[in-house]
């Protein structure tokens, strides 16, 4: 069961981790030397606040870790994304002493990770590491964008994400915050915004397309395992399957592969990946 502890100070610039000086630990990753610290913590919003694209990234951030063999403890938090430096749901920290590495960004910390060789694209080759990166990019750009679009433009929605943000607040903030969010996601997403949903639902579709036929009847991407773009999958497979978004669920279960690749025994029984539910915030502590 997810945790409801939360994240340390940052304080005393002479604490230690596992007999190290904190300065000896960002050295080694510096120098390519770092290993994954003890009491790695995913801070993540429960279901009642959870948005589509927020639940597709924190699968993907369990998918990866699990994938990776690196360990950390889920922490089920109700303001996780004011607890974030970024102000975004789910970020992951590591401790070193007193000292937090913070990831608000999937894909930054697997450009860490990959960086320090703990990660999951090690055997790829050249051309590989190149054509996985480019299919990262079209997730983020088609897959991620469209769940985004469905969640705070798409007029079906739009009343159930406001709703999700004012969960558990008190009045008045329950009424001026989910509108403050929604005008400053359409402040810094314009672009999107103006877009039409039947482009947006095609270019998910074209994308859906793409990565069936790149993936075929394998198990994961790449021959040498799942990797990061695994992980992604995973996550929007996942949280889309699992959502109210009727359009963007026909479009994906179209694709069969795609949706037994997410629940394959290769992929779950490899690492012992198990998604888990957020638990209610009827069950989390009333001061978080």
């Amino acid at each position: 069961m997810a945790s409801s502890a939360k994240p340390s100070s940052v304080a005393n610039s002479g604490a230690s981790v596992g007999g190290k000086s904190i300065a000896a630990n960002l050295l080694d990753v510096a120098i390519g030397r770092f290993q994954w610290p003890q009491g790695a913590l995913l801070y993540f919003l429960p279901p009642e606040r959870e948005l589509l694209p927020d639940r597709a990234i924190r699968l993907s951030f369990q998918a990866y870790l699990k994938f990776s063999g690196l360990a950390y403890e889920d922490v089920c938090a109700l303001n996780a994304d004011y607890m974030s430096p970024s102000g975004q749901s789910p970020f992951l920290v590591l401790q070193f002493g007193t000292r937090p590495i913070i990831f608000s960004n999937f894909f930054q910390l697997v450009s860490f990770i990959e960086a320090q060789k703990l990660g999951l694209g090690q055997d790829l080759d050249k051309k590989e590491k190149s054509e996985h990166e480019a299919y990262i990019s079209l997730i983020k750009m088609s897959l991620l964008s469209a769940m985004e679009y469905d969640a705070w433009i798409s007029k079906a929605s739009r009343q159930e994400t406001l709703s999700s943000y004012s969960h558990g607040l008190p009045w008045p903030l329950k009424h001026l915050v989910p509108y403050s969010q929604y005008y400053k996601y359409r402040w810094n997403h314009w672009g999107l915004y103006k877009r039409d949903e039947a482009s947006v639902l095609s270019e998910f579709n074209d994308a859906c397309n793409a990565l069936s036929v790149h993936l075929g009847g394998s198990r994961s991407f790449y021959q040498s395992g799942p990797t990061a773009l695994d992980a992604l999958m995973c996550g929007c497979v996942e949280a889309i399957l699992n959502s109210s978004s009727q359009k963007l669920k026909s479009i994906l279960s179209s694709y069969d592969n795609l949706v037994d690749f997410c629940h394959s025994s290769v992929l779950s029984q490899r690492k012992g990946l198990q998604f888990i539910s957020s638990p209610s915030t009827a069950n989390l502590s009333s001061n978080q």
